[in-house]
């Protein structure tokens, strides 16, 4: 069995490429220690301290740079959840910079009896229907606007046929039963002009049915858009109304007056938009408020989801010609109505390749009611806009006592059947907020770096160090380990194998019996060689000394 030199079987395995990695890793880590500006870490290698003086300045290295990336996350999520801030950009912002705003009336009573009267006298009926039974069912067009309760197919099958029959449809029907902007508006005044209404005011189609809307552009004719150019009464739309009184009402609602509503003038008067009622016999002063937020063009770099708001150009409505929340809010109603009955109200907005509700459509409605008009779906699909305009509206009303004489001419003729309402804005100024990156990335990185400057006393080129010793300096250490392991492996080898040379082993004599071994004879070697006999025998014994056996 041959002999094996010490070290030998060591050599003869191969590399084991982890160990010559973390080789490298740690004299990386100890050139990198002795030349770094980062505070602490030289004192883990320094050969002047101890084993526990070591630990301990790694630990403190370690937990102060934990703290700073403790920190560092923490304004990484503030930068990402609310990146943007709104401040007072001012608050005199001057009121000729704004269009006033459009300004809608509907009668609290949607429809008349009277005119729901003439509509069944100007009817053929049949012999089994009369006059009050046909303006009972009348009152069943209601539920194209609110939600009926008591809805019968079959009424509404009859109702269809005999206005089919009679040439009416939806939209003739509707605009017979509701009270014309005409016989509601008597008096009108604007920026202290007395105007004809019927100049001022146009039949607008609202939640509420047909209302009469002052200033408002939904078709984009914004050419006949006023211009807030004063402030007070005298700057302001003036109206005398005379509201739908009646001892006898189809409506549902048993209160006289009007909801007025005050939105941004491309904007359609939907269920989205503040209500006020004014209450009849009244004189009602609505001071309007407007306040306006712009956005710099510095957030659109920030995403839309981020940002919490999107610019009238990244949200085309399919609908609608420009972006605004409450025009994206009635698409979503749209949708779901058109994917529940299968059909548009008469008073949303005309839609290619949708269908206008007949009457029999009213059970559906009615029944779909709160899942067509619910909240669902419109805070995803419908974010804030980034660049808005809001009116904020305070009424207050006192009791109308028409006197017999007036100096103002538009008070005159006054009586108990009328209201008079005044919209102005009381201020020549207006608040103006501007939307801007709460940190830009430049003030991001600033924090970082003093974050990481006062715990651990790291800058940019420290990082860079990081990179570059744990990048080329790692590899060329590890080429160098590398090297040295095999030559000192080649070395070993040699030395092996010169030893082996010297030292010769020789192999021990097979073992078995004595019998088997043949004598050595040297007869010229008396020293081994003895005749030995023994008298009176004729045998002589040979005596051989072999490697200290005698045989």
């Amino acid at each position: 069995m041959p002999l094996v030199a010490a070290g030998s079987a060591s050599v003869n395995q191969p590399l084991k490429k982890y160990k010559i990695f973390w080789k490298a890793v740690k004299a990386t880590f100890v050139e990198f220690a002795e030349n770094t500006s980062v505070h602490g870490v030289q004192y883990i290698i320094d050969p002047k301290g101890n084993k526990c003086t070591k630990i301990t300045w790694a630990f403190i290295v370690i937990c102060f740079f934990m703290f700073a990336n403790v920190l560092v996350n923490i304004f990484w999520e503030r930068y990402k959840s609310n990146p943007t801030r709104v401040n007072v950009d001012t608050n005199h912002a001057p009121l000729n910079e704004l269009n006033f705003p459009a300004v809608t009336i509907c009668n609290i009573a949607r429809m008349s009896y009277e005119r729901a009267s003439y509509v069944v006298d100007t009817m053929n009926l049949p012999p089994n229907i009369n006059k009050d039974e046909m303006i009972r069912l009348l009152r069943l067009t209601d539920g194209f606007i609110d939600q009926l309760s008591d809805v019968n197919s079959t009424e509404l099958e009859i109702m269809q046929t005999l206005l089919i029959q009679n040439r009416y449809d939806v939209y003739m029907t509707m605009q017979n039963l509701m009270v014309p902007c005409d016989n509601l508006l008597i008096r009108c005044r604007f920026g202290g002009d007395t105007i004809d209404c019927n100049r001022l005011f146009e039949r607008s189609y609202t939640w509420q049915g047909y209302c009469c809307s002052f200033n408002i552009f939904i078709d984009k004719r914004e050419n006949n858009i006023r211009k807030a150019m004063m402030s007070g009464i005298a700057g302001g739309l003036s109206m005398v109304i005379s509201p739908l009184v009646e001892a006898k009402t189809i409506s549902k609602v048993y209160t006289d007056g009007i909801k007025m509503y005050v939105h941004e003038n491309d904007i359609y008067p939907s269920q989205s938009v503040a209500e006020k009622i004014l209450p009849h016999q009244t004189e009602t002063f609505v001071n309007i408020i407007p306040e306006e937020t712009v956005s710099s063009d510095q957030i659109r770099q920030i995403p839309a989801s981020t940002r919490g708001c999107v610019f009238s150009d990244e949200a085309p409505l399919k609908y609608f010609p420009e972006y605004k929340r409450y025009n994206c809010e009635l698409e979503v109603e749209m949708d779901k109505t058109n994917a529940e009955c299968g059909c548009l109200p008469f008073y949303l907005p005309d839609v290619k390749d949708m269908e206008t509700c007949d009457f029999k459509k009213i059970e559906c409605l009615s029944q779909k009611y709160e899942k067509m008009h619910s909240s669902e779906g419109k805070a995803q699909a419908c974010p804030n806009q980034c660049n808005q305009l809001s009116y904020r509206a305070t009424a207050n009303s006192i009791e109308l006592q028409p006197f017999e004489y007036t100096f103002d001419s538009f008070y005159d003729n006054l009586n108990s059947s009328h209201m008079v309402v005044h919209v102005y804005m009381s201020s020549q100024t207006f608040r103006r907020f501007r939307k801007d990156l709460l940190s830009n990335i430049i003030l991001l990185v600033s924090n970082l770096g003093g974050v990481y400057s006062l715990f651990v006393g790291m800058s940019v080129l420290s990082f860079c160090e990081i990179l570059y010793f744990y990048t080329v300096r790692l590899y060329k250490r590890y080429k160098i380990v590398k090297a040295n392991e095999i030559f000192m492996r080649k070395n070993m080898k040699n030395a092996a194998s010169k030893t082996i040379e010297k030292l010769k082993i020789v192999t021990p004599p097979p073992t078995g019996p004595l019998d088997n071994i043949k004598p050595f004879k040297r007869p010229n070697f008396s020293g081994n060689l003895q005749n030995n006999s023994q008298p009176g025998s004729g045998t002589s014994v040979n005596t051989v000394v072999v490697g200290g056996f005698i045989n």
